[in-house]
């Protein structure tokens, strides 16, 4: 079980449920920092890349072949002119949101230990601040050079202090095989690089909160606003459910079988014809009537 407020309330869960295992969520855990510091400053984006890493890393063998698909241009989608990224430009994608959104799929991440996470977050958090008053720490971070505002506000140290009290909690309690689900490329795919489904369930809760935001607004009728949300968490779901029947269609040796993936489609249409089998009996049941 994953809580944003773990171990809070655990002995009440644990009467629920005896061998309950408990975890606190790495997304609730991040924010807890991240809504404290300035995200105007010209560090933020620096200063996210380096609490991710303080938090966890990616698997060797996955960011190996992943800087080889930079580099080689396989993962470009124009085979006529490949982008084949250079060590230079690999470290300065590496800092932004984007190489997370767009090349995050296939590294599998394994948090660090709850000791070296503490470490990694008290020096993330000297190399940042702009004042200290213990000289064996000092400080090494900048005022904003428009807004002359440093990167972190008075909240800031006491989340941090209150994350590094909680990292215990933050550990996976399975392997990095058994926290993922692998799904090997399409024979067809230039790149060959295996894509990574993770079982944490509030990474897959939190990812559906960042689309139901944009499923409707509240100057909306409520009716309205109703339907669009269900019709937009049946397409999610709808989505989730092609995308993990991939794993249905591996053979016993990992390769995926001719009838699956191999053989591309004829056409693909924008989008199911229907969201829900229930959709499909109640036409089918009233096809009578209308004589259709």
């Amino acid at each position: 079980m994953c809580s944003d407020t773990w171990p809070n309330k655990e002995s009440f869960w644990k009467k629920l449920f005896v061998d309950l295992e408990g975890r606190l969520g790495l997304f609730h855990y991040e924010r807890r920092i991240l809504s404290t510091i300035r995200k105007k400053h010209v560090d933020f984006h620096d200063a996210t890349t380096d609490l991710l890493s303080a938090l966890y890393e990616h698997d060797s063998t996955d960011y190996e072949k992943l800087l080889i698909a930079l580099k080689s241009g396989s993962l470009s989608s124009s085979k006529s002119k490949k982008k084949c990224y250079s060590t230079e430009e690999i470290a300065a994608l590496q800092s932004t949101k984007c190489f997370r959104d767009r090349y995050g799929r296939f590294l599998r991440k394994k948090l660090r230990g709850p000791n070296t996470m503490a470490q990694r977050l008290d020096d993330w958090f000297c190399r940042h601040k702009v004042t200290s008053t213990d000289p064996t720490r000092p400080a090494r971070g900048r005022l904003d050079p428009c807004h002359n505002m440093p990167l972190f506000t008075q909240d800031t140290r006491e989340a941090v202090a209150n994350c590094k009290e909680n990292a215990i909690h933050l550990a996976d309690p399975m392997s990095i095989d058994e926290m993922h689900h692998a799904i090997p490329a399409n024979k067809n795919s230039s790149h060959q690089l295996t894509e990574h489904l993770s079982n944490r369930g509030e990474s897959k809760l939190e990812s559906f909160h960042d689309r139901l935001a944009n499923f409707a607004n509240s100057g909306m009728r409520d009716s309205l606003a109703d339907n669009l949300h269900l019709a937009g968490a049946a397409r999610h779901n709808l989505a989730i459910r092609h995308k993990r029947r991939v794993l249905t269609l591996l053979t016993t040796d990992g390769n995926a079988s001719k009838t699956g993936r191999e053989i591309p489609a004829v056409s693909v249409g924008p989008r199911a014809s229907l969201l829900q089998p229930f959709r499909a009996w109640f036409c089918q049941q009233n096809s009578g009537r209308c004589e259709l």
